[in-house]
């Protein structure tokens, strides 16, 4: 059996075109997605989203679902409200922590948040396309529309969306992820705990019409890449059973 994969850098990510303006929204990039698989004639699609992607295949699950026939979300972020719990932030604010960015501070970054400390050489690959783009005299286009992301990240959480989905949904977390987007903006006198997946994942999980929690103990935000032979076991026969 064999299958056709679409792997679409969307607009301000990976080598997509990074714009001097750009409103982004989920349901603009789903729209985006949505004129990419009508312009390739693909008329139903499992979608696969991990972290942001995640928000985004949700939200194309529900603005596009006639194009949707289930929808795999490994690690998403949008489990929860943030701005329930933290304060929103100007781009501007983000903007001047991603102008600051060093090789040094993303490996930092992934190595705590991702791999709980641990680094071993495969990881390095995911730092390069970043560190390409510090050198290149174009990052501040780059880091405007990475400061511009975060919008939609505060302003359209999932976790009010996964309830309508009508399509089979699976989930597979890694239960030690604890990514929080705005864990630095927390409003005074907030105690709650951010970005706790293993509990997140079976909170939602019982929300969903067609749902399948699928948890990986011990891994964290990029169960695909810390663990690969553990995740595609689990992957892999979600497309052959």
């Amino acid at each position: 059996m064999s299958y056709r994969v679409i792997i679409p850098d969307q607009i301000g990510f990976g080598k997509s075109s990074k714009p001097e303006h750009y409103q982004y929204s989920f349901a603009g990039l789903a729209n985006n997605t949505r004129q990419l698989l009508e312009h390739l004639e693909v008329e139903q699609a499992t979608i696969v989203g991990h972290s942001m992607g995640g928000m985004l295949a949700v939200k194309f699950a529900k603005y596009v679902k006639d194009k949707t026939a289930r929808l795999i979300l490994i690690n998403p972020i949008g489990l929860e409200d943030y701005l329930k719990w933290v304060d929103y932030q100007d781009p501007q604010v983000f903007l001047a922590n991603e102008l600051k960015k060093t090789p040094q501070s993303i490996r930092r970054y992934q190595q705590k948040n991702y791999y709980d400390g641990n680094w071993r050489p495969a990881y390095q690959a995911l730092l390069e396309p970043h560190i390409g783009q510090l050198k290149h005299p174009d990052y501040p286009r780059v880091a405007m529309n990475n400061a511009l992301t975060y919008n939609p990240i505060f302003s359209e959480p999932i976790v009010y969306d996964l309830p309508q989905l009508t399509v089979p949904v699976t989930l597979i977390i890694g239960t030690r992820d604890r990514t929080g987007p705005g864990r630095a903006f927390k409003k005074p006198g907030v105690s709650y705990k951010l970005g706790q997946y293993q509990v997140l994942g079976k909170e939602v999980a019982d929300t969903l019409q067609q749902g399948n929690l699928i948890e990986l103990e011990g891994l964290g935000h990029m169960p695909q890449f810390e663990d690969w032979q553990r995740f595609k076991a689990v992957f892999l026969p979600l497309f052959t059973g």
